[in-house]
């Protein structure tokens, strides 16, 4: 029997920068959260259209902070709070969120017995202007 691989994707972004990550078991998260939120991702932005290439653009703009608010079974929570929010996705082309898992050591699941595999250590989705 093949073993299955642990997976994951972003399935939601809400307009207040609420993000849910989806894992295709149930994982390990009887831990402290705040050791996710301190070394395990780099989370930003990559601006639609090349326009961080523009001389006028500035990348503090788009900047973010992070925490990942809940963990549950197959579901982790992360709300991303922008330096400036109605600077997310202002052209008709949408901005990406990029979660670069950079330590997956924590990302287990018990069920697969398995870490989430390289495949998904860069997750990206588009994401819709934000709200103040």
């Amino acid at each position: 029997m093949k073993s299955q691989n642990l997976s994951a994707k972003l399935t939601s972004i809400s307009s207040l920068g609420l993000v849910q990550l989806e894992f295709n078991s149930s994982m390990l998260d009887t831990f402290d959260l705040s050791l996710l939120n301190q070394t395990s991702m780099d989370v930003y932005i990559r601006p639609a259209l090349s326009r961080d290439k523009s001389n006028d653009f500035d990348p503090a703009s788009v900047a973010l902070t992070w925490q990942v608010v809940s963990f549950k079974d197959t579901l982790m929570q992360v709300q991303l709070n922008f330096t400036n929010p109605i600077a997310i996705s202002p052209l008709p082309t949408f901005d990406e969120i990029v979660f670069n898992i950079t330590d997956p050591s924590l990302l287990y699941s018990p069920t697969l017995k398995a870490y989430l595999h390289e495949d998904y250590w860069v997750l990206s989705s588009k994401v819709r202007k934000q709200m103040n």
